[in-house]
């Protein structure tokens, strides 16, 4: 993922690092950033750049949703990207099941 893309998709999430837990916050950012940079180059490598897009925002929302602050030592990334990866199957399979009804499909 590009350093622009991943950049936008966590100062869109309201992810800042607090100075008061500093030095683990910015492992944490560090280790989130990673997670959802490969995440994201491997959608965007397999199902290209608009569901890259797509991914990023479902994985902002669900690490949103999970609650967990930041300076929390113990938090793991993969949670939020195994969720997101669930999203992404159940949203490919949906669309090619509606193209496939529709009688336009293939077996992708």
């Amino acid at each position: 993922m590009s350093r622009q893309l991943q950049h936008t998709v966590f100062r869109s999430a309201s992810f800042q690092v607090d100075v008061s837990y500093s030095e683990n916050s910015r492992r944490q950012y560090a280790a989130a950033s990673r997670e959802i940079g490969a995440f994201l180059t491997a959608v965007r490598l397999l199902f290209g750049e608009a569901e890259a897009v797509l991914a990023s925002a479902e994985w902002v929302a669900l690490m949103e949703r999970m609650e967990i602050p930041i300076h929390n030592a113990n938090h793991n990334w993969r949670y939020v990207t195994v969720a997101a990866a669930s999203q992404l199957a159940t949203r490919r399979l949906t669309e090619q099941k509606r193209v496939q009804l529709e009688g336009g499909g293939s077996n992708e």
